[in-house]
């Protein structure tokens, strides 16, 4: 629900009847170490009555979902999906979201490194 689940959506959720996890924008990890990344940032905040909440994440390489995994915990979110649903045509054609079931020795790696 990429343009959809930002904060103010969250915490809507939250308020009128929330039944598990509430799960972040889809977010490529790259992206959160750009110059960009403040921009990104805003889209990851979250109040603590969205708790649960799951940031959600695309990338096809073990080290930069490692380093994504990292800053999720220092965020303080309760879990991490590493997306491979997506079916987006330009995360596919890089081999992460749906791309990734492509590739299931690549996705043990990310897997393990989190």
């Amino acid at each position: 629900m990429a343009g959809v689940t930002d904060t103010a959506f969250r915490q809507m959720i939250c308020k009128y009847g929330r039944q598990h996890a509430v799960f972040t924008e889809f977010m490529p990890c790259d992206s959160l170490y750009s110059p960009d990344r403040n921009l990104l940032l805003v889209d990851l905040k979250y109040h603590a009555s969205g708790r649960p909440v799951v940031a959600q994440v695309f990338r096809r390489r073990p080290k930069t979902v490692f380093k994504t995994a990292e800053l999720v915990r220092e965020l303080g979110f309760d879990g991490i999906d590493i997306n491979t649903r997506r079916p987006d045509r330009n995360v596919v054609t890089q081999g992460a979201g749906a791309g990734l079931i492509r590739n299931p020795t690549l996705m043990t790696e990310i897997i393990k490194v989190c």
